[in-house]
């Protein structure tokens, strides 16, 4: 069974870019996240076939590359070594042939487009995203710290708010808030998965609200029945001691609505009462009740 976050990225590898410089980002965004190279190669690994496939038609539009993703086991590999061809791709992407800097290089996403074809790239190759469902998370897994640093103030740039976090060696930068997960699923086009997380969080949220309101009306319930029972057990011990005809008559006649409502709060215990009394009133004499039967 697919998990969310391969549903989510299918329909982006479909996604078709409609100039170079947005193939250019895209390829530089899987290659910082799930690819590598250097002077004499370029290579990425990936458990996804379709992740593979993306970056060797990247790599033959741009530079001409026409190999195939070979399967290892469960990875898929797309290797490179044709001198021209890394040449031109290390050229292309301004990375420093005999210095190899892996960072985002502004000029490459310098326009709104190419952004996106990078987040996108940047998604595809290292991002993930868990089903809505089980829990509000979206993280990409980096491998360079001042890629880490650039990508979180790319996304910053953006309008999305990440943290980063190291987990067992590795470096993942991530968010847990849905609006900002809602809002990148939007932005980079994955129309069904927005649609369907949106509808999860908001079942989500009118459920919690539903269990904090019905929580919160059965701890008033408690309180209210804890309340009365102490009060019922002050009025049987005084009926039972000295009688409730001891009692001043506004006591008496408040023991007896008690007696005969004990369900009830205060303040709809109070509006049995001719007049009616507030709930302070009210809570004012039983506690003159509770007085007189702690001193019996």
């Amino acid at each position: 069974m697919k998990s969310f976050s391969q549903k989510t990225k299918e329909p982006l590898f479909e996604i078709e870019n409609f100039s170079p410089c947005c193939d250019r980002a895209e390829l530089f965004g899987l290659l910082l996240f799930a690819g590598n190279i250097n002077s004499r190669s370029i290579r990425m690994v990936s458990e996804s076939p379709l992740a593979a496939e993306k970056f060797c038609g990247l790599l033959s539009r741009l530079f001409g590359f026409s190999g195939a993703p070979k399967k290892d086991g469960k990875f898929y590999t797309v290797l490179c070594t044709d001198m021209g061809i890394v040449a031109k791709c290390l050229y292309s992407l301004r990375l420093c042939e005999n210095n190899i800097n892996f960072r985002i290089i502004p000029e490459i996403i310098e326009k709104p487009c190419c952004k996106k074809a990078f987040l996108r790239g940047a998604f595809l190759g290292g991002g993930t995203v868990i089903d809505p469902n089980k829990n509000y998370n979206m993280e990409f897994l980096s491998r360079y710290p001042l890629l880490t640093e650039d990508f979180i103030a790319f996304l910053k740039g953006l309008g999305f708010s990440f943290k980063k976090v190291t987990r067992k060696g590795s470096l993942v930068v991530y968010t847990k808030n849905s609006e900002t997960i809602c809002d990148i699923l939007s932005f980079l086009g994955a129309s069904a998965s927005f649609m369907e997380y949106l509808n999860i969080k908001i079942e989500r949220e009118v459920r919690n609200d539903f269990t904090r309101t019905s929580n919160g009306e059965t701890a008033n319930m408690d309180k209210v029945f804890i309340a009365s029972a102490r009060h019922i057990h002050a009025i049987n011990k005084i009926e039972n001691s000295i009688g409730l005809s001891s009692l001043p008559d506004d006591l008496r006649e408040t023991a007896v609505l008690r007696l005969e409502n004990r369900d009830l709060s205060l303040e709809a215990l109070g509006k049995l009462f001719t007049p009616p009394l507030t709930k302070s009133g009210v809570n004012h004499r039983l506690n003159r009740i509770l007085k007189i039967s702690e001193n019996l």
